[in-house]
């Protein structure tokens, strides 16, 4: 089975993973693993340290990410939260 990516990256630059390889955030937590047969998954997490996303590469993912509101930028550089869209 082929590297990911981002497996490939990490062993150009650390060496290579043996078997299974994980990352972790500054707090500790799982952001990434991937195993030798190319199972990988991803976790984010909020402020508090609770798992807001995860995703895997058998297409299965969550999010209990909050909605932020959208920014728009006019021409003058003035920035405006949407807030609704009206058709």
């Amino acid at each position: 089975m082929s590297k990911s990516k981002l497996r490939q990256e990490y062993e150009d630059r650390m060496g290579v993973v043996e078997d299974y390889l994980q990352l972790f955030n500054a707090k500790g937590k799982v952001v990434y693993y991937e195993n030798s047969r190319g199972f990988w998954a991803k976790y984010k997490y909020n402020d508090e340290g609770q798992e807001v996303y995860f995703e895997n590469s058998d297409g299965w993912h969550y999010s209990n990410r909050p909605k932020r509101p959208k920014l728009w930028t006019d021409e003058n550089g003035v920035q405006y939260k949407l807030t609704e869209v009206r058709k």
